[in-house]
């Protein structure tokens, strides 16, 4: 049985949760002939990624993203540490009910194994327990590119832009062009992309009431 361990919030995100401001690279006082509303994306990520940003444009960037941001990182976190115990239970429970052959633990399986049904063969819901391990590894991946090793602050590196612009290409349907987005216009759409997601799931748990 494969098993993964459960996310630290508390190690993860500092003090009573909130995101602390960028820590490294540090962003650079020299003067910048662009603005939050001009400096293309392409650009901002290397200066990013070398030290040279400019503060204002730095400080702008993360006020506009920080709150969605911080409350995404939050709920990923939930969703990791939920899908990792019921993949875990479900694991024990089969387990059990391949010794024991209880109706009831089988009912038990079909809740904790998402689209498994009481008509499903033991091996189909193993099959589908398998796709919980792949959803929970792909869950950890993104937390991992959106948070530094170790947790702690938040800190858009090469990874973390390339993991928001995967994101916001298959939310936009179609490619990012950095070269001719600018900062402003990124962080808009990283708003966009958080707001539609948390609107989707007040619907969908509308529809579970």
């Amino acid at each position: 049985m494969q098993s993964s361990q459960a996310i630290n919030t508390q190690s993860t995100l500092k003090g009573n949760g909130n995101l602390s401001s960028l820590s490294q690279p540090l962003p650079t006082d020299s003067p910048s002939p662009w603005s939050y509303h001009t400096l293309p994306l392409n650009l901002f990520i290397e200066q990013v990624d070398n030290g040279t940003v400019d503060q204002s444009i730095y400080e702008q960037f993360l006020d506009a993203i920080k709150d969605k941001e911080q409350s995404y990182i939050q709920k990923l976190i939930k969703e990791i540490n939920l899908l990792d115990v019921a993949y875990s239970c479900a694991q024990l429970c089969i387990q059990y009910y391949e010794q024991i052959n209880d109706p009831e633990v089988f009912n038990v399986i079909v809740k904790l194994v998402p689209l498994a049904r009481t008509t499903d063969t033991l091996e189909l819901i193993l099959t589908r327990s398998k796709k919980m391990l792949t959803d929970l590894e792909l869950k950890k991946k993104e937390l991992d590119n959106i948070m530094p090793e170790g947790g702690g602050s938040l800190k858009p590196d090469r990874k973390y832009f390339s993991q928001l612009t995967l994101q916001l290409s298959k939310h936009l349907k179609f490619q990012i062009d950095k070269r001719n987005t600018t900062v402003a216009e990124f962080a808009d759409m990283i708003v966009d992309l958080r707001e539609t997601a948390e609107a989707m799931d007040r619907e969908m748990n509308k529809h579970k009431k």
